[in-house]
């Protein structure tokens, strides 16, 4: 009976040390989830520089989120080498953040990951858009100009309008 739990133990020890090894030379981690207030977070996408920043607003709750997370991710790797951006806002509750990482981690986020805190005040919404109501998901564009999607993307024409 000793024996047999040792086998398990050692094949179960075995199963991690690949898990492990997969995950290290795939590069594949966990991102950094920062926490941030709106003047910190508005710092990353409001650099006058020649960069489009895609700053996508999401919550680890929000379903219609969850489906386009993918799209965002694709849209990330695909533009590493060119001067597109994608940041991702968690407007989940400070609270969650393990939910959030988690989410990062299974989904293979490679871009900056921002979890906003809200506690206080939601005054930073009209910053973003004056007409946004906070539904989400939500979406800005920023370079010369600023463009803001409420709702879902529809990235057959995103694509070609960021």
């Amino acid at each position: 009976m000793y024996i047999n739990k040792l086998t398990v133990l050692h094949k179960t020890a075995k199963a991690l040390l690949r898990t492990v090894m997969f995950l290290v030379f795939n590069n594949v981690c966990a991102q950094d989830v920062k926490i941030v207030d709106f003047m910190t977070l508005e710092k990353s996408f409001s650099a006058t520089n020649d960069t489009t920043y895609i700053v996508h607003f999401f919550a680890t709750w929000c379903s219609p989120c969850l489906k386009e997370i993918p799209n965002f991710i694709k849209l990330d790797k695909e533009n590493k080498t060119t001067k597109k951006k994608v940041i991702f806002v968690s407007l989940d509750s400070v609270k969650d953040k393990h939910l959030l990482e988690k989410l990062a981690l299974d989904q293979g986020f490679t871009s900056s990951i921002f979890l906003l805190e809200t506690s206080t005040s939601y005054d930073w919404i009209t910053k973003i858009n004056k007409n946004w109501t906070g539904a989400l998901p939500a979406t800005l564009i920023v370079n010369k100009k600023r463009k803001f999607i409420e709702g879902p993307t529809d990235f057959n024409k995103f694509i070609t309008r960021s």
